[in-house]
């Protein structure tokens, strides 16, 4: 099974004998080499859009309420934030440390590049 570049479900194979493989590079976010169970085990990231209204939704990960602060479990890639409060906008899990990271466009509205905790602020000129 393969994916896109949203970061979800990253090369693995169940073999005829019903056992799972895959990359051996996997291994931080796959758990069960070998095995007859696959354990996905991702990367947490903490989410908060408190001072947006509605909701927002991250690719390859769902939908939340932004009335609160979000730890979500996700695959190293990049995601799309989308939201009606702010432009789309593109952030990195970077695999290699595990830390986020965007383009400089955004800054005005978005802190915690090189961090796992994003912070998204409404242009609106909220908190």
């Amino acid at each position: 099974m393969t994916h896109d570049d949203s970061g979800g479900i990253q090369d693995f194979e169940v073999t005829e004998t019903g056992l799972v493989t895959y990359a051996a590079a996997k291994d931080p976010f796959f758990d069960g080499l070998n095995t007859s169970q696959l354990t996905i085990v991702g990367y947490s990231v903490t989410i908060d859009a408190t001072d947006l209204s509605g909701s927002f939704s991250i690719s390859g990960t769902g939908s939340f309420s932004a009335a609160a602060v979000h730890t979500v479990t996700t695959f190293p890639g990049t995601k799309e934030f989308n939201s009606t409060d702010v432009p789309l906008f593109n952030f990195e899990l970077r695999e290699e440390d595990r830390l986020l990271d965007y383009d400089t466009s955004p800054d005005g509205i978005l802190s915690g590049r090189n961090t796992t905790d994003l912070v998204v602020r409404s242009e609106k000129g909220g908190t």
